[in-house]
């Protein structure tokens, strides 16, 4: 699994709140053992807890490999003998390259033991000195709705960079940018995310 990074948290509810103030929203859970035997029958996506990374909007029959060296790359299938393919929900994608099937295949499997919430990373380090187009705007439509089909939320994050090399990253203004173009696609799939705090990964100083 990747290393995480220090995060810009930027608010998610706010992109599909309205004029007036937001209302809270309190809710209460409560422990599952691992010797419940109604543990799978558990609440469903309370939205806190353990999770697994996944990508999205990464395009069908792509990977990120580490090579020899440490660097996390982008690259199309299949992966190097001397490169690593990074792992995401248990799929081997080292041959084909990743799909949004899988994914939805992966959800389901994870499901069954009770995993319902994921930590979703959308990569945008090919645009950190563009605008977003659409190619990369719908491919992270089509993975909302594989969560959505899937019957699973995740926890979306964005970030610049594969690695934490910092060689590269946008500036503020193109974040912004970044941000209010994604505004429109996350409000269009509020219901496929969790609703808590999205991130974008802070670019290189």
């Amino acid at each position: 699994m990747l290393k995480h990074w220090p995060l810009l948290l930027l608010p998610v509810l706010p992109l599909f709140a309205k004029d007036e103030a937001p209302k809270l929203v309190y809710k209460e859970f409560h422990g599952l053992y691992a010797d419940d035997p109604t543990a799978l029958n558990g609440l469903r996506n309370p939205e806190r807890g353990f999770r697994l990374e996944c990508p999205v909007g990464l395009g069908d029959g792509q990977l990120l490999v580490q090579r020899a060296d440490g660097r996390i790359v982008r690259r199309a299938a299949p992966a190097a003998k001397d490169e690593k393919p990074v792992p995401f929900l248990g799929v081997d994608v080292s041959r084909n390259g990743w799909t949004d099937r899988q994914m939805y295949e992966a959800l389901k499997a994870w499901e069954l033991k009770g995993v319902t919430t994921h930590l979703g990373i959308c990569w945008l380090d090919e645009y950190h000195n563009r605008v977003l187009d659409q190619i990369i705007l719908q491919r992270l439509e089509k993975s909302l709705d594989t969560f959505r089909r899937a019957g699973c939320k995740l926890e979306l994050r964005f970030a610049y960079e594969l690695d934490d090399s910092k060689s590269g990253g946008p500036d503020l203004a193109m974040v912004k940018g970044h941000w209010a173009q994604l505004k429109k696609v996350l409000a269009a799939n509020a219901d496929a995310i969790a609703q808590n705090l999205g991130g974008l990964r802070q670019p290189a100083q």
